[in-house]
């Protein structure tokens, strides 16, 4: 054997080693709790850099199957984020599918204040439009719950109770289940589909309640049942109202135009108003059509 055989030889097993060690490190780094730390530590450091604040109080668990995170705080472009909670519990293997498959995603204690709104562009106004979706990756989410919700707002803070759904995003379109949002005296939930591609179809199915607390005493509580079809920019919709009193409303919306505009067609067999309380107005198997822009009415 050459000499220069031998020395390629002896060098080539440490560049080997070397080529091996440092995926291997990396690895070990996201799978353990004092590596994961480690790690959130310096990206939070490397964001600094880029003008975004990221600060918590601590973690556990690791990057490579569940993480908690407590008391995040975000700040950039004069925006800011708080939680008091995360968890984070997703499927890495997943991402060789070109899946990002996260199980659950949880917030707790979450507050959001938005930047200042930027002063309006004194452009020409163009109808909108939706472009195609294309992704790198497909996106999966079991479970996404966000809980104690506050948007500040200059005239006071907007509060919801919790959002929940489990949602799948792909070229093939957008599929949201399971989806619950509460607040103080109302509840939605349904289900949403938008496919992917123009003119992006569109179905659902929502249910709604709301309390006395917010409609008053007159009106007393809402229980309502909608169901969407059409495409995005051209939905329609079917009004089911069981109470304060039934009413079934047809129509779709025109949102492909500068100045959107509405098609409804609204029915009754018996109408009173107020619902509760002393009668004002009072009809039975009564008809209404309305057809046009805001502008027109």
């Amino acid at each position: 054997m050459s000499k220069w055989r031998v020395i390629r030889r002896w060098l080539l097993w440490p560049m080997l080693f070397l080529v091996l060690a440092l995926p291997l490190a990396v690895l070990g780094l996201l799978a353990s709790d004092g590596g994961s730390a480690w790690l959130l530590q310096q990206l939070a450091s490397a964001a600094r850099g880029q003008g975004i604040e990221v600060s918590f109080a601590g973690s556990t668990g690791n990057l490579l199957r569940r993480l908690e995170i407590t008391d995040l705080s975000v700040q950039a472009a004069g925006a800011r984020i708080d939680a008091q909670r995360v968890l984070l519990a997703w499927r890495p293997r997943a991402l060789f599918e070109r899946r990002l498959h996260v199980e659950a995603l949880e917030i707790d204690a979450l507050r959001v204040a938005p930047p200042p709104q930027p002063p309006a562009a004194d452009s020409e106004p163009t109808p909108p439009q939706i472009p195609d979706l294309v992704l790198p990756l497909a996106v999966q989410i079991d479970r996404l719950q966000l809980a104690g919700i506050a948007i500040a707002q200059p005239d006071g803070d907007v509060t919801l109770d919790r959002i929940a759904l489990s949602a799948a995003l792909a070229e093939r379109g957008l599929r949201i289940g399971d989806l619950e949002v509460a607040m103080p005296g109302a509840h939605l939930g349904g289900e949403l589909g938008l496919e992917g591609g123009t003119p992006h179809a569109l179905q659902g199915r929502l249910s709604a309640r709301i309390g006395q607390r917010l409609t008053g005493d007159d009106i007393g509580p809402v229980e309502a049942v909608a169901t969407l079809s059409g495409t995005a920019l051209q939905p329609g919709f079917e009004l089911s109202l069981q109470a304060p009193a039934e009413l079934r409303v047809q129509g779709s919306l025109h949102l492909e135009q500068l100045q959107p505009g509405l098609d409804l067609s609204a029915n009754w067999r018996e109408l009173n108003w107020p619902p509760q309380g002393t009668t004002v107005v009072s009809t039975a198997n009564g008809r209404l059509n309305l057809r046009g822009t805001a502008e027109d009415y």
